[in-house]
């Protein structure tokens, strides 16, 4: 999980958190789950603000997590609200390696919106999905197991065996 903050323009005791997590991979589609959550929070006095539902915010990047027309929300206490949240498929490089990126921002600007615009960026290096070697099995149980490993360049035979706690077994 990575967590990015940036402050309000016009307020600032006001923050726009930003967190991107992981989620599952998708190992034979190269591709990985990344959630994102906006979260607008209060950091210190007692003032009241109530911001207006003319407002504007998101992630964008890799993801894409909508979060404008917040409701109007009264931060007297110092508190954290939720503006969006959700989730995207990330497509990896062909070695299997990705650092998903992208941007957040939200905006109280209508109406009497007081609190200023805020924005910054996010990153995420994921973990990385093995590429290259594949096993696919050819044997006959009245034979031999066999499977074949696509060693990157070509279809490599290998016996199958099991280790049974103090040495390896072939499987017949």
């Amino acid at each position: 999980m990575a967590e990015f903050i940036a402050g309000f323009s016009a307020l600032p005791q006001y923050q726009l958190r930003c967190s991107i997590t992981q989620g599952a991979q998708n190992i034979p589609g190269n591709a990985t789950t990344v959630n994102g959550a906006l979260y607008v929070e209060k950091l210190s006095g007692s003032g009241y603000v109530n911001y207006t539902s003319g407002n504007s915010g998101g992630i964008s990047g890799d993801i894409a997590v909508g979060a404008g027309g917040w409701s109007p929300y009264d931060f007297t206490a110092y508190t954290s609200r939720l503006i969006g949240s959700g989730s995207g498929s990330v497509a990896h490089n062909a070695d299997g390696t990705k650092t998903a990126s992208g941007s957040f921002s939200a905006a109280d600007t209508a109406g009497g919106g007081n609190m200023g615009s805020a924005s910054g960026g996010w990153a995420l290096g994921l973990t990385p999905i093995p590429r290259g070697a594949f096993d696919r099995y050819t044997g006959s149980v009245w034979r031999d197991n066999l499977f074949e490993r696509w060693d990157g360049s070509a279809w490599r035979q290998q016996v199958l065996e099991r280790w049974n706690g103090t040495a390896w077994v072939r499987q017949l």
